[in-house]
């Protein structure tokens, strides 16, 4: 079933509505090897496989930050530059 809303109609199946807002499910392990639409595609067949099976849980990020807080890797590597193309 589609549903309409701001100017376009989607299929129920590849979006997820969560607080009166559209979310799309994108898998992100594999955004930078295909296209973005593929990435959509799995989410999508995920979220309705979960779905279907009772199994769906969707977590903010905002809300676990507290717990889950993010951090920037530490790392004593050194990286040298190629000498610049004269």
């Amino acid at each position: 079933m589609a549903r309409f809303g701001y100017g376009f109609s989607l299929d129920e199946e590849r979006f997820v509505v969560r607080d009166d807002r559209f979310w799309l499910p994108v898998e992100v392990t594999v955004l930078g090897e295909g296209s973005f639409a593929k990435a959509w595609d799995l989410g999508a067949q995920a979220t309705t496989r979960l779905a279907q099976a009772g199994e769906l849980r969707i977590t903010g990020v905002r809300e676990v930050w507290p717990q889950y807080p993010y951090a920037i890797p530490e790392s004593d590597l050194e990286i040298s530059l190629p000498a610049a193309r004269q």
